[in-house]
């Protein structure tokens, strides 16, 4: 069987380019939609940075008004710490003696009473008679306490008391010896019984303690 086509091949043709067109302009309708939709995130993400950018501007504004405003408390605090400077230099090798006798009066026992306090400055007078250009520091004196106690024990306890004061590096026993006080009153010591102008047997100590922190006596001055 023959199949007999009436249509002229022209008009074929045309509509077949026609559809190709149709299919063309769908196709470019579709990139072009794409197109705008990637268009339009984009924009709104540059929306968003630009948003977030005016924000971070106004932040900084804000935190240079307020850097501004600390600046003179700042320009003080870098004042004051050179002044702190300048007096940890002058003071640097002084002794606190008010501390070290407010520690020492801490820890005495009850049963000891303390007769002397002496510290031993030759060595600074010495250090600062030396010539010009030598070192004008000298070791921290010692400090010697004299004082007496009922017994020995209390004597010991005198020794580890001292040794729990943080500003001495070292505790040392010079002597303890018995000896008599003579007292004024008749009573009850320790046992031990007394009349007017009698006599009581005491431990008489000397302990000698050197500073920790002041390795140096320069510029100290003796309590």
């Amino acid at each position: 069987m023959t199949r007999i086509d009436l249509i002229p091949p022209e008009l074929v043709e045309k509509h077949q380019a026609r559809r190709v067109i149709s299919l063309m302009a769908i196709g470019a309708s579709v990139v072009f939609g794409i197109l705008i939709i990637i268009y339009l995130l984009t924009l709104g993400q540059i929306i968003l940075a630009t948003n977030r950018v005016e924000q971070i501007k106004a932040q900084n504004t804000q935190v240079q008004a307020y850097i501004t405003k600390l600046k003179p408390y700042d320009e003080r605090k870098k004042a004051l710490d050179e002044q702190q400077k300048i007096i940890d230099t002058i003071t640097a090798n002084q002794i606190l003696w008010s501390s070290i006798l407010n520690d020492i009066s801490m820890v005495v026992p009850n049963d000891i009473w303390l007769k002397s306090i002496k510290i031993d400055i030759t060595p600074i007078l010495a250090a600062k008679e030396q010539a010009a250009g030598a070192s004008n520091k000298a070791p921290a004196p010692p400090i010697v306490i004299i004082g007496d106690a009922f017994d020995h024990a209390a004597v010991a306890r005198w020794l580890v008391h001292l040794g729990e004061i943080s500003q001495f590096r070292s505790v040392w026993l010079d002597y303890a010896t018995e000896t008599q006080v003579t007292t004024g009153s008749t009573g009850t010591t320790a046992g031990t019984t007394t009349g007017n102008g009698g006599t009581l047997k005491v431990i008489e100590f000397q302990t000698t303690v050197k500073l920790t922190k002041f390795e140096t006596a320069t510029g100290a001055s003796t309590p």
